[in-house]
């Protein structure tokens, strides 16, 4: 993967100027002066980065890779629970803006737990994804309708969809002005995007520097975003946007990444994993609601539309 990497500009503004600021797995991460966009440069090809998805990382010829992503397909299907109860709120979320059913796309919808919801629910629902491992899986499975490929290279009709999904995926996109572009174009006017990414500017991505691990996670994340950069880039594309949350990542400050623990205690973290998980949802949703708007958030939620009416 090394000897695949290309260099290019800023995806919000265009600009070519950046600084340096760490690297991760051996990869740069830098921030464009121009606008603060903070993206791996240089970064593996597009055929590369397919390649890798597809074959949970050992193409890439990194082992780290291929340890790191078998690790997540395996704790992915393990959480469903979890994973069903977010779909249940993402479904509250957009009905209680006032769309109660329709056509719904999961970009990037790994094995369609979201989808499930919105199925169950009544929705026709869409998933798009890159592994074949989570494809079979929510075919086969779940039976969604699920097909091979990213945004731009699938495609649907104009105003098409009466919702869209991207939960944790904007930050893999090769280009995420790109991507939001074309989720407007086929969108229905008054539609709604979903949106969930990292916020790098949190204390909690700060704390953590180079070890914050998966959340910065080279070089599937290939750009992290700010408030700032992320509402200039819905802003750009044509979006309005409706609710706009951050949350404290109240699990990133009590990891024993973050707090650089033994590799003993990350054994005895996994012993107390089922504990672990409950007191990290509780701090989140007490904690994280209280701290949203205080430099130790670390996700945002997006609520954005499409203006006008059908």
């Amino acid at each position: 993967m090394r000897a695949s990497l290309v260099s290019i500009p800023c995806d919000l503004c265009g600009g070519d100027r950046t600084e340096a600021l760490f690297q991760d797995e051996g990869f740069q991460y830098v921030r464009c002066t121009s606008c603060g966009l903070v993206y791996l440069n240089p970064r593996p090809t597009e055929e590369m980065l397919k390649a890798w998805y597809q074959s949970h990382g050992a193409a890439s010829g990194e082992p780290f890779l291929q340890k790191r992503q078998e690790g997540y397909y395996t704790r992915y299907l393990e959480n469903e629970e979890g994973y069903l109860l977010e779909g249940k709120r993402f479904l509250r979320q957009i009905t209680d803006a006032g769309l109660m059913q329709g056509r719904v796309l999961d970009v990037g919808c790994a094995a369609g737990f979201y989808l499930s919801i919105f199925k169950k629910a009544g929705w026709e629902s869409y998933g798009l994804e890159l592994s074949d491992v989570f494809i079979r899986y929510a075919c086969d499975t779940l039976h969604l309708n699920v097909q091979k490929g990213s945004l731009g290279e699938v495609t649907f009709q104009e105003n098409f969809f009466g919702a869209v999904l991207m939960i944790d995926t904007l930050s893999h996109f090769t280009s995420p002005q790109g991507t939001l572009r074309e989720a407007f174009r086929i969108l229905k006017k008054g539609g709604f995007l979903l949106l969930r990414t990292g916020n790098k500017g949190s204390l909690s991505g700060k704390k953590s520097g180079e070890r914050w691990g998966e959340n910065w996670g080279a070089p599937e994340h290939l750009y992290h975003f700010s408030e700032k950069t992320l509402k200039a880039l819905l802003e750009k594309t044509g979006f309005s946007i409706e609710h706009f949350q951050s949350y404290a990542n109240v699990a990133n400050l009590i990891s024993p990444a973050t707090l650089h623990l033994p590799d003993a205690v990350y054994r005895f973290h996994k012993v107390l994993r089922r504990p672990y998980r409950f007191l990290r949802n509780v701090l989140t949703v007490t904690l994280g609601r209280t701290l949203r708007h205080t430099p130790l958030s670390g996700t945002i939620t997006v609520l954005a539309t499409k203006p006008g009416r059908e």
